[in-house]
């Protein structure tokens, strides 16, 4: 998976940026922990990569496998993604 120069703000708080040119890759196969301080963006990056919110056209993307997710059948995407709180 690779984050690519994500911007979001939650539609309902356009004037709160959640996300300014953020950017990570996640290996084939690696398994990661989201451990930052309250506030930061985490449960929004599942959000984003579970496509429950989706990223602007034109301010960022996220791939897996060089393939944007919004071409992912959404039921197949929200079966690989796994959260423990």
């Amino acid at each position: 998976m690779n984050l690519k120069n994500a911007y979001f703000t939650y539609p309902t708080r356009p004037e709160s940026i959640i996300l300014n040119s953020f950017s990570s890759i996640i290996n084939s196969g690696q398994h990661i922990a989201l451990v930052w301080p309250s506030r930061c963006g985490k449960s929004t990056n599942i959000q984003l990569l579970s496509r429950f919110y989706d990223i602007e056209y034109g301010k960022g993307e996220i791939l897996i496998d060089d393939n944007n997710i919004k071409e992912y059948n959404l039921y197949e995407l929200r079966k690989k993604v796994g959260l423990a709180s």
